[in-house]
């Protein structure tokens, strides 16, 4: 996207191109338009030397961006111009390589919304809140190449047998599948053909198999296998016969306060397990929590999942990916570092839900969604359904605190807080009285009366005290 305009919202060769770069940068809070004005005056003074650089790459090279904020920036961009129905020659002539995401990014991640992550085991869930037309893959069929089993019209991979589709994502389709080697049913991941030739899908992939492979905790899904055959690749993981948060929320709308916290605990305890692997997941919302039939939380999806060493190019390129109405403002601003309490801030936008039956923040833009969670307060919950408790509504704002260190430090403290809440209490625990950086609690001060007991007994003790200094006043002004 080349700002070659002498202005932030200006025009190419007198066309209009709406949601310029600059423009989505200002809009996102990481640009300043003065900084713009700057990056185009020096864009310009290149043009003259032959060297045609885009205003991304520019403000790359004068330290005001880094290269995830320039793909934060061409992901909203594109993704602000498919809602106003552009044309897509237009958005292509104004968005020349090379820092324009490659063909197959752009297939796959037209915006951190428009991919659809399946639950594992559980029913497709509804359509996207967006028109379908966005969708980042196309719809994934059956591997069309596998031959049906001898005595079946089912088709078949490997040792699999493919009994339906559970949905489909970025990353191909999910399967209700029956692996026949072990004689167990499995939700089964497929990786297209298309996709498995491209290097970073299958890059992506095998990482998510990777990630799995390392995670043993009854609130995540388990992980069972993962190969190639037939020119596909696939994993395997535990078939989960239950319903979606997702699918709770949109058939109730809202969830009891004792469940919602329930649910969120065993998140928090999922979370805790995998961020003490240092993963973070990125990627928490209702579509990939699992509610089995015995009320078990299973967490879902962990292909989105990176290690808090990782400093691939491919976690790079994915900085924005997320949900936007479940998305932390640091993965919104395309920071450099984002650890746990991006997935705390997720949590606590996933509660606020269960609890109000609508989402933090909401607009028909997605951009826009993403604006409102770096710049907006959210609401106090009680201000939409006045009979949330108190300690509940503190808790889901504190985990919605703009400032990571304004958060839960970490999924073991959230399990505290939410503990205390269940059990009627603050959620966050009383100070003790400390002197300076020891932790040995403070004498009482204050002489006699500091040492009673408050309360009723505490009265009677004071009133005792008062007739007895009124009946020794007495004796001693009649001994004088």
């Amino acid at each position: 996207m080349s700002d070659s305009s002498s202005s932030a919202n200006g025009a190419t060769s007198g066309q209009p191109y709406p949601y310029r770069f600059g423009e989505v940068g200002v809009m996102m809070g990481v640009l300043k338009r003065e900084q713009v004005r700057s990056a185009l005056d020096r864009q310009a003074q290149q043009r003259q030397t032959g060297r045609a650089a885009q205003i991304g790459q520019v403000l790359v090279e004068l330290g005001v961006l880094n290269q995830r904020q320039v793909v934060a920036v061409l992901v909203a961009q594109k993704r602000l111009r498919t809602e106003q129905g552009l044309p897509q020659d237009a958005v292509a002539s104004a968005d020349p390589p090379p820092l324009a995401p490659r063909t197959s990014e752009r297939k796959s991640r037209s915006g951190t919304s428009t991919a659809k992550h399946p639950p594992v085991g559980a029913r497709a869930e509804e359509p996207a809140r967006r028109s379908s037309s966005r969708r980042a893959t196309a719809p994934a069929e059956a591997p069309p190449a596998v031959a049906p089993a001898a005595k079946s019209k089912r088709q078949t991979l490997g040792s699999f047998e493919l009994i339906r589709q559970l949905g489909e994502g970025s990353m191909g389709a999910v399967f209700e599948a029956q692996d026949q080697e072990q004689n167990r049913r499995v939700a089964l991941k497929v990786l297209p053909k298309n996709l498995a030739s491209d290097a970073e899908f299958l890059a992506r992939f095998k990482r998510e198999v990777k990630t799995l492979s390392a995670l043993n905790h009854p609130n995540i899904v388990a992980y069972l296998g993962a190969g190639q055959t037939g020119g596909y690749s696939y994993l395997s993981m535990e078939f989960v016969d239950g319903n979606s948060l997702s699918q709770r929320l949109k058939r109730e709308k809202r969830i009891p306060e004792a469940d919602a916290l329930h649910i969120c605990k065993e998140m928090a305890q999922a979370l805790a397990y995998a961020h003490n692997l240092s993963l973070i997941h990125r990627d928490i919302k209702p579509e990939n929590v699992l509610l089995t039939s015995d009320g078990r939380v299973k967490l879902i999806d962990f292909g989105l999942g990176k290690s808090q060493e990782d400093t691939s190019k491919l976690t790079a390129v994915g900085m924005s990916i997320g949900t936007p109405h479940y998305l932390s403002p640091e993965q919104a601003l395309g920071k450099e570092h984002i650890d746990h309490r991006a997935d705390l801030y997720s949590v606590g936008a996933t509660l606020f839900q269960m609890l109000t039956g609508q989402v933090p923040f909401d607009h028909a833009s997605s951009t826009q969604v993403m604006v409102m969670h770096v710049k907006q307060p959210p609401p106090d919950p009680r201000s939409l359904v006045p009979g949330i408790s108190r300690g509940a509504a503190q808790l889901t704002l504190k985990l919605l605190a703009k400032e990571p260190d304004q958060r839960y430090a970490s999924a073991d403290e959230l399990i505290a807080a939410l503990e205390r809440v269940m059990a009627g209490k603050p959620p966050d625990a009383a100070p003790t009285r400390e002197v300076g950086g020891t932790g040995k609690k403070l004498p009482r001060t204050g002489g006699l009366l500091s040492r009673v007991k408050r309360g009723p007994q505490g009265c009677l003790s004071v009133l005792f005290l008062m007739v007895g200094a009124v009946a020794f006043a007495t004796w001693l002004h009649r001994f004088l």
